[in-house]
């Protein structure tokens, strides 16, 4: 098997406290993967060094969901109580709390602290708050097992088979009984050019971190000298890349610059400072740092050199598991809606259901305006940019809800768009972005600006458009294809004074479901067009020329597949752009007409 654990042992005192915690994590990885050579780790360390400029400067939180699998053998299934491994939701709810103030380092909590390579990761944790079938919960599931406890060598995969979310949508945390004398293992991630790391993440459904219910938590079930949270905090440091601060060998190397070398674990509970003497330099030793293995009250630390390694191994993943949790929908609080929109201004409201706008200037943003596109609509809305009032360029965004593109791999987004420019540089645009999960990081999908987005043929103070003045855009999303939870910007960036109007905004989906066959083509005084479709819908035919420019608009309702007639006698000669759609589909065909 191409995984390995990272693991913690425990002994069980007269006092029902844990008397230390040991590790075997060292034969795993010698076992289960080969380690690099060490002209390969210093090749590894110069890459991840020069990583460091990009990663210094990322200010971006990534935000984890976690799900929280409680497997007991509680009779009834009882919550809570003294030694019950069906532990309570707010036992659970404490531990995530110390997760967010350990990889946090929160002022005034127990994960603050004051030394100099003391880092905040930007790394948050937050219970699920949608399953993988996007249905709301807690983040919590409880099963009954009659299993009294588990071996993590033997029993490692039946534990995990009882209950498993998909582990590149949710880091999944197990908590049970553990056979004595473990209290927590976590399954280790690849990453490409990261020293000390395999190229694969491990099979995917064993993927997560188990901990024993006497170590979850700071309340409860919870015992001393391990009772708050920090072997969950430690054992997720494992699942994100790092390796116990002492290499797990004599003076050994955790692939970190700024942790202090020492001989061994540090396993004292009563946090005495102690020194190492690796090649002869005597160095005080870290015992506060979560990868060590010191009381939970001792720990408080994970350095700049540690933090930079975790987000690393979440950028390179072996198979891209833990970056896809930054995409999950599993933590976003936003009710999700189905992809196809139609915005077309008629109804006298600006925006439908779900949709918003977000603005730098609330002074001026989108209104509503009339008449709409190619004078077939009754409504479209508009924008008049700032001219030259202010220094800084102002944004006004049409912000979707959260879509749900599941099973659609061809998605698109249409409007008709009319604009006035002052300027052919980039200050003056429309821009369409989109972002996925809880992110609030936008990936652009395309720009328009200068002579695209300058369609009027006359420029005037006043700007109002002409059915001639339109242009139509038709625009593929495909890093939206299959995702659950995307959301769609329609910007106008401003400065020199543009005028932009829209109209007809549909987010649908391309699909070989709606097929269309014009005939003859080439043709003179009429074409034919067979429509071949799934279900009834109401069908909107529009032509264009290359331009953009619409010469014929219109609109029928069928239950099946039909033949429609347009008359073309009226069209130049020249090559036109006919787009056939339904609600959710499009498609468009290039036409030849000759005279």
């Amino acid at each position: 098997m191409r995984f390995f654990f990272a693991l913690l042992f425990w002994a069980l005192c007269i006092s029902e406290t844990f008397a230390q915690r040991q590790c075997a994590s060292t034969s795993y990885q010698n076992n289960n993967r080969p380690m690099p050579t060490q002209e390969q780790i210093d090749q590894q360390l110069r890459a991840i060094k020069k990583r460091r400029t990009t990663l210094d400067n990322d200010t971006m939180v990534y935000v984890i969901p976690v799900v929280v699998h409680v497997i007991h053998n509680t009779k009834g299934n009882l919550i809570g109580g003294a030694n019950n491994r069906n532990i309570t939701d707010e036992q659970i709810h404490s531990q995530i709390a110390v997760l967010n103030e350990d990889y946090g380092k929160i002022p005034g909590t127990r994960g603050y602290n004051t030394n100099p390579v003391g880092a905040d990761t930007r790394i948050q944790f937050c219970l699920a708050q949608f399953d993988p079938e996007g249905r709301s919960t807690n983040g919590i599931i409880r099963v009954y097992s009659e299993k009294a406890s588990f071996d993590y060598n033997m029993d490692d995969a039946q534990l995990k088979k009882l209950s498993y979310w998909p582990s590149d949508q949710y880091l999944n945390i197990w908590v049970t009984n553990i056979t004595d004398p473990i209290i927590g293992y976590a399954q280790f991630p690849g990453g490409f050019g990261l020293p000390g790391a395999s190229s694969s993440d491990g099979p995917a459904t064993t993927d997560g971190v188990v901990i024993d219910f006497r170590t979850f938590g700071t309340i409860g079930t919870a015992r001393k000298p391990y009772h708050l949270g920090r072997t969950a905090t430690h054992e997720i440091g494992h699942w994100l890349g790092l390796i116990h601060i002492w290499g797990d060998s004599y003076c050994g190397d955790d692939y970190v610059d700024d942790t202090p070398p020492q001989e061994d674990k540090d396993d004292d509970t009563l946090c005495h400072e102690r020194f190492s003497y690796c090649n002869g330099q005597k160095t005080p030793r870290m015992f506060q740092n979560y990868l060590d293995y010191t009381g939970d009250k001792c720990m408080n630390i994970f350095t700049q050199g540690q933090k930079e390694r975790m987000r690393s191994f979440i950028n390179a993943s072996g198979n891209a598991r833990r970056k896809n949790l930054l995409f999950s929908g599993g933590c976003c609080n936003l009710p999700n809606y189905p992809y196809a929109h139609n915005l077309d201004f008629e109804s006298g409201t600006i925006l439908p259901e779900g949709w918003s706008i977000s603005t730098s200037d609330h002074s001026n943003t989108w209104s509503l305006n009339s008449p709409g596109a190619y004078e077939k609509s009754s409504g479209c809305i508009s924008i008049q940019n700032k001219n030259g009032a202010s220094e800084l360029q102002t944004y006004d965004a049409i912000v979707s809800p959260s879509l749900d593109f599941t099973g659609n791999e061809h998605p698109y987004i249409f409007f008709d768009l009319a604009g006035s420019a002052n300027t052919l540089d980039k200050t003056d645009s429309i821009v369409i972005e989109i972002s996925f999960g809880c992110l609030n990081k936008k990936y652009l999908v395309k720009k328009i600006y200068g002579a695209e987005l300058n369609t009027a043929r006359k420029n005037t103070s006043l700007f109002i458009p002409e059915p001639d003045d339109w242009r139509s855009f038709d625009i593929p999303l495909d890093a939206a294809a299959g995702q659950k939870r995307v959301r769609v910007y329609i910007t106008s960036y401003g400065k020199a004074g543009t005028t932009i109007y829209l109209d007809n905004i549909k987010i649908y989906k391309a699909s070989p479901n709606l097929i269309i066959n014009p005939y003859p083509n080439p043709a003179t005084d009429a074409i034919s067009i067979d429509v071949i479709m799934e279900g009834e819908s109401n069908v909107q035919f529009d032509l264009y020329n290359t331009l953009g420019q619409k010469f014929f608009s219109g609109s029928k309702f069928e239950k099946t597949s039909f033949t429609h007639q347009l008359a073309t006698s009226t069209l130049q000669s020249g090559i036109y752009i006919l787009t056939v759609s339904t609600a959710s589909q499009m498609v468009s065909k290039k036409i030849i007409i000759t005279r």
